[in-house]
């Protein structure tokens, strides 16, 4: 089966509107490198343009939208904030970000996701690289209200160069994208949150650089941990 990869970049026209980081149809960039990534630009809107699939490095249309909102759109070099070591495509990849406030929330929905995406299973990557290092927060998967991956606690590296893996651990870890494994919904929300006590560092961040879906999946998601249920017999 082919590879499918959906490829969302937030912050396009960062730095400060000068659209460097917008990449263009040809250049290949992430962590499962592909073409066609779809530019996205301001702090919140709805995709107006086709959203297109990268398939073996063909851009193909797609009934996909994606709703974006969050606080501010900033960039990880550019804006007097440096903070990004990558070269080429990846470094236009991770300029730009959807950015949240001290408390704030980033959402991303991505909707109508492709049957045949769908139904052989996806993984989410979910790119985050501040102006300014070890800021973080918690970040999660749902569709609707349901959670279909909770909370990964993460803080972007100082300077990084290249794609470190965010861990999960109770404590959250340091990298610069997160892998949710093995999802099948059609339509997910991709939350970047502060609020809550899950923000981290002065004045912490949980940015967004960019989510790519890559299909089949090539992982299976942690299993859930069992629940307990407590019956009174009088």
């Amino acid at each position: 089966n082919a590879l499918v990869n959906i490829g969302l970049n937030f912050g396009a026209d960062e730095a400060d509107g000068s659209g460097s980081g917008t990449l263009a149809a040809d250049e290949v960039a992430g962590v499962v490198p592909q073409a066609n990534w779809n530019n996205l630009d301001l702090l919140e809107g709805t995709s107006e343009a086709t959203i297109v699939a990268d398939v073996d490095g063909m851009p193909v249309a797609t009934d996909a939208t994606v709703t974006w909102t969050s606080n501010n759109t900033w960039a990880s070099t550019g804006r007097g904030e440096e903070n990004n070591l990558f070269t080429g495509s990846d470094l236009t990849l991770m300029t730009g970000y959807l950015d949240t406030g001290a408390a704030t929330t980033s959402t991303v929905t991505i909707s109508g996701i492709p049957a045949d995406v769908a139904d052989a299973g996806y993984d989410a990557y979910v790119y985050l690289l501040g102006g300014v290092p070890l800021k973080g927060g918690g970040y999660r998967v749902l569709s609707g209200s349901t959670v279909l991956a909770d909370y990964v606690i993460a803080e972007p590296p100082a300077n990084p160069d290249s794609y470190v893996e965010v861990v999960p651990m109770p404590e959250g870890a340091i990298g610069n994208y997160i892998r949710f494994c093995g999802l099948t919904a059609a339509d997910i929300t991709i939350e970047a949150t502060t609020d809550g006590g899950l923000g981290f560092g002065d004045n912490p961040r949980a940015p967004i650089n960019a989510v790519q879906l890559v299909s089949p999946a090539s992982c299976v998601p942690p299993p859930m941990p069992p629940t307990m249920t407590i019956t009174h017999n009088e």
